[in-house]
């Protein structure tokens, strides 16, 4: 047997996910894939099954690099939002007036707005684990 001719098993894809647990439920995620092309290619209507979107980022680990610049690019805006947010309760103003406020304001984005009820009245269990 000619050495292309060996099989190699199944082709492995990353493919992290941007999204939560409403994302999950409404079928919403947006799906970063690393790997081969044709392997993504295959798997690509089940995954637009789960998401919103499924993205072929490039080569294996580039679903997760891709991942890993979502997360920075939530993280700044949500902790200036929680910097002002904590401006304004100390100065007296409501949190749930202030968090209203600022998410309606030119600086409110559709992020902030998701993600304010939970940095108000942070959830009762985890959303996911790392483990």
């Amino acid at each position: 047997m000619a050495a292309s001719q060996i099989a190699t098993g199944p082709e492995r894809l990353d493919a992290p996910v941007s999204g939560s647990v409403p994302q999950v439920e409404s079928g919403t995620l947006a799906i970063m894939v690393g790997g081969d092309g044709e392997a993504f290619a295959a798997v690509d209507p089940l995954l637009r099954e789960l998401g919103r979107t499924a993205t072929h980022a490039g080569p294996k680990g580039q679903g997760l690099v891709l991942k890993l610049a979502i997360n920075i690019s939530l993280a700044m805006p949500t902790l200036a939002f929680s910097e002002g947010l904590l401006l304004a309760e100390r100065a007296g103003v409501d949190p749930d007036v202030a968090a209203e406020v600022m998410s309606t304001s030119p600086a409110g984005s559709p992020m902030r707005k998701a993600r304010t009820p939970l940095l108000l009245h942070l959830p009762d269990h985890t959303w996911f684990h790392v483990s």
